[in-house]
């Protein structure tokens, strides 16, 4: 069973996530208007990795490089080696390809064991310390509203310890709140992170 290393909250509001979705705001955008998270256009992703940028980390988001930002991949399309997304992994994490073949190896062991399929799994995001390179973690990101609560999926429960175990890396869990009105007012800080 996957423990997080390190659980932040991070609260946001219903109408930071409206002026997101609206193509405004400080958050870049997602640069497709869809996405895996059921809250909108990657917003929970996206808010949480403009967190990271802020505080000095060069993020990669989980997908192939054909997603158009910084994007890193491990486990999700496991056949697609070639991308620069492997790259990018391998390269924040200093994996060779024989580490990463041996990863992908148990993994899909794993996955056969508990009969899944063969791709998925990664965690949402990718952080590396623009100056304290050894400072890098994933980050696993999931939404909360008053209609939508995100849970890990079985993919995730199998990779994540495998990164944990295997590959020594942290995955740090942020839950994002997308909260609504507080005593008849809109919350006006974009972050609130605990």
């Amino acid at each position: 069973m996957w423990i997080p290393d390190r659980e932040i909250v991070v609260l946001v509001s219903e109408r930071e996530k409206k002026i997101y979705l609206e193509g405004g705001g400080p958050i870049e955008q997602w640069p497709h208007r869809i996405g895996r998270h059921k809250e909108g256009a990657e917003f929970p992703v996206m808010a949480v990795r403009q967190l990271l940028i802020d505080q000095g980390y060069r993020v990669y988001v989980s997908g192939l490089s054909k997603v158009g930002i910084d994007s890193y991949s491990l486990a999700m399309f496991p056949g697609q080696r070639q991308d620069k997304a492997f790259d990018n992994t391998k390269h924040v994490l200093g994996l060779d390809d024989r580490a990463l073949n041996e990863f992908l190896r148990l993994v899909s062991l794993r996955r056969a064991r508990a009969g899944l399929g063969n791709h998925g799994g990664d965690p949402d995001l990718l952080a590396q310390h623009g100056q304290r390179l050894h400072d890098r973690f994933f980050v696993e990101v999931k939404a909360e509203s008053r209609t939508y609560r995100d849970d890990l999926t079985d993919q995730q429960h199998i990779v994540f310890p495998l990164i944990k175990v295997h590959l020594q890396q942290r995955i740090l869990l942020a839950k994002v709140h997308i909260l609504g009105m507080e005593r008849g007012r809109v919350r006006q800080g974009l972050w609130d992170a605990v």
